[in-house]
């Protein structure tokens, strides 16, 4: 963000330059126009033009307003300061509820990793999955990233928060796990059933697990397996 990028320092002839930024100290090098970070995820002209004047408060506003994931800025004592409506909908909280509240104070997630990371060390989170605990009982997952905002003297003054919600895609992959894990289960009922079955053992009954979890995959699931069960008893009541 060009607006927390603060200079160091400058000599006449510079091939780099070394700026504060979100991820701490970064050597900047000399490209045509500009300056491209060591990572090179990041370029900034060398002039910033009218951006020289920018306001940090406006800067955040409308970063925050655009952003379609929860977003969230605290300064270094963990007070939120700004915070958007996705970030609202995401914590279950109406607007004034979550502004000027501390976020270190809040037991839903792991935040002392922020205090301890972010604000303390300068170090960014990234892409963490977190279980966030809603009033209601009711649980959201999301992909946290936390970065820290540094002031001009690159001390940490603060950090901004990004959570994108990704409970579907948590709660649809631990589906598909229980799915998988019981249809080996039941299969291998099945395989037991036929292999006693063959071995001359007619008073043994298919015994299809039930599921311990109820969606829409997992019962057509049992119904198809319940049905292959039904299809062979009639088979081992003629050989009976």
């Amino acid at each position: 963000m060009l607006s927390t990028l603060q200079l160091i320092g400058e000599t006449e002839q510079v091939e780099s330059k070394r700026v504060s930024t979100t991820d701490g100290a970064t050597e900047w090098t000399e490209i045509d126009e500009g300056y491209l970070a060591e990572n090179e995820d990041v370029e900034v002209t060398d002039e910033l033009g009218t951006l020289e004047d920018a306001n940090i408060a406006s800067f955040l506003c409308s970063f925050l307003d655009a952003a379609e994931p929860s977003v969230f800025v605290i300064d270094a004592a963990g007070v939120i300061r700004y915070n958007n409506q996705p970030c609202r909908n995401l914590f279950d909280r109406e607007v004034g509820e979550i502004l000027g509240s501390n976020l270190f104070e809040y037991e839903n997630a792991d935040n002392d990793i922020v205090k301890e990371q972010v604000i303390e060390e300068g170090k960014p989170i990234q892409n963490k999955q977190e279980e966030i605990e809603l009033d209601d009982g009711s649980t959201r997952y999301s992909e946290r990233s936390v970065y820290p905002i540094f002031g001009r003297e690159s001390d940490v003054v603060g950090a901004i928060e990004i959570n994108r919600d990704v409970t579907e895609r948590v709660l649809s992959k631990r589906r598909e796990e229980a799915l998988m894990a019981y249809q080996a289960d039941a299969i291998s009922e099945l395989k037991q059933y036929l292999t006693r079955l063959g071995d001359g053992d007619f008073t043994v009954t298919p015994e299809i697990p039930t599921p311990d979890r109820e969606f829409d995959e997992l019962d057509d699931a049992y119904d198809e397996f319940e049905e292959m069960g039904r299809v062979a008893e009639p088979f081992r009541l003629h050989l009976q």
